[in-house]
């Protein structure tokens, strides 16, 4: 026997000897659970997206909101922060942002500010097609701040 054969014939007995072992299942991976919330310079920025066909029609109704089942709900607020931590009342901001589909297609947000007592949210409706994943860009700026926040948010719906 040939100083090359031995090895070969032993690797080869041992792939024989695995077959019919099954390998392990994969882990499973956990679920990504989007915090909605990004922390900035002395601020904080929530956001939530929501299919309107899931906000009751009497609250759509009181905040404006008309629309079909084929349409989200963008909400974001910014709230102070204090050197704790703590979060205080929400701040006017500058909020933008744009919505991608996988096509690529782009859709600009159009937010606008709802007041609630002395709270202040911005919402924006945008449609969906198909239910396919979108990618959301959202940026906010609070009035009187150089700094802004941003989130990129992936959802399907």
């Amino acid at each position: 026997m040939r100083s090359w054969q031995a090895p070969a014939i032993l690797g080869l007995l041992a792939l024989l000897a695995g077959c019919g072992v099954e390998a392990p299942a994969p882990v499973a991976a956990r679920d990504y659970a989007d915090p909605g919330v990004v922390i900035g310079s002395g601020h904080e920025m929530r956001y939530g997206v929501v299919p309107l066909a899931e906000i009751p029609a009497s609250v759509r109704r009181s905040y404006g909101l008309t629309g079909d089942a084929d349409q989200v709900l963008v909400n974001v607020s910014v709230l102070k922060r204090d050197a704790t931590g703590q979060t205080g009342p929400s701040v006017e901001s500058t909020v933008v942002g744009s919505m991608r589909r996988l096509t690529g297609q782009e859709t600009t947000l159009e937010f606008r500010a709802i007041r609630t007592g002395g709270a202040v949210s911005y919402l924006a409706v945008a449609p969906l097609h198909d239910r396919e994943p979108v990618t959301l860009l959202l940026q906010a700026t609070p009035l009187h701040s150089s700094s802004g926040m941003s989130a990129r948010v992936v959802r399907q719906f």
